[in-house]
């Protein structure tokens, strides 16, 4: 639309540019062809003083004759809006890209514009243009550091192979279920053992403490006769006469008769005394 709102501009995959009076849809008031157009989204727009209009230009395919064409670029051109037949100038955006969205700043005075190829240029002028883009125009580049710097490394995902993929979750109660019965999982306790024992593991009825307390030790039947230990010892007191092996060896060639203490109460008596005369260690109670 015209600022004034009298006429209607219209840009479309015909190649086409037309303007339109709003009181007379039956035909437009101006037209003018051989604008290549690829893209249904290519708009045209007015200058902020609605004497010109601006529209984009689309590069042709790689499989057209055109294509190796030195005017097959994308470019912005520029018409008067009393007479369409001819531009009145162009400026050429890209060589690879085409010209979709343009837009004619008001204030800023600048033109700027959209390409096939995702990028954003502006056009404007030094002394008629204000701020916008001439705030980072003529700023100097930022300096790169030596260590800012980015390496292509490969990204491994091994689980994003098929083999390490895993079911969605659709079901708990029926996974559940399934780690139930999975030992590992579960944390089952072990089995109790129901022949020999291994690993550590007594290997007796029921498996338990008091079980084999019960089987291997109150379960024993007693001795048919009660044994005297002091006749079992006295037993070995002739064989030991007649066959010395420890301590009779070792006297035998010194002292072949055994000395034996005359009394054993006149030792303790002898002991007795010794103790009476030692020093008085403490003060004795009166």
């Amino acid at each position: 639309w015209s600022h004034d709102g009298r006429n209607l501009a219209s840009r479309a995959t015909d190649h086409t540019i037309k303007l339109w009076d709003i009181r007379n849809f039956k035909q437009p008031l101006s037209e003018y062809k051989d604008l290549h157009n690829r893209f249904s989204m290519t708009d045209v727009t007015f200058s902020p003083d609605d004497r010109f209009l601006i529209t984009g230009t689309s590069t042709q395919k790689k499989t057209d004759d055109k294509a190796r064409d030195p005017t097959n670029v994308g470019a912005i051109y520029f018409f008067n809006r009393e007479n369409l037949a001819q531009p009145e100038g162009q400026i050429q955006v890209s060589e690879t890209a085409s010209v979709i969205k343009t837009l004619w700043h008001p204030k800023l005075n600048q033109i700027m514009c959209t390409t096939s190829n995702g990028l954003i240029k502006i056009f404007y002028d030094p002394i008629c243009s204000k701020q916008g883009a001439l705030l980072f125009a003529h700023r100097e580049e930022r300096q790169k550091k030596a260590n800012d710097y980015f390496i292509n490394m490969n990204i491994i995902n091994p689980h994003a192979l098929p083999m390490y993929r895993q079911e969605r979750i659709r079901n708990l109660s029926v996974i559940r279920k399934k780690n139930r019965q999975d030992p590992v999982k579960s944390k089952r306790p072990d089995l109790p053992i129901s022949g020999a024992g291994s690993g550590g593991r007594i290997g007796v009825h029921g498996g338990t403490l008091s079980s084999y307390i019960v089987k291997n030790i109150a379960l024993q039947k007693p001795p048919a006769q009660k044994e005297d230990s002091r006749a079992i010892l006295l037993s070995y007191q002739e064989k030991c006469e007649q066959d010395p092996f420890w301590v009779a060896p070792a006297y035998k060639a010194n002292q072949p008769t055994p000395i034996f203490a005359s009394s054993t109460e006149d030792t303790h008596q002898k002991k007795d005394d010794d103790d009476d005369m030692g020093p008085l260690w403490k003060k004795q109670k009166t």
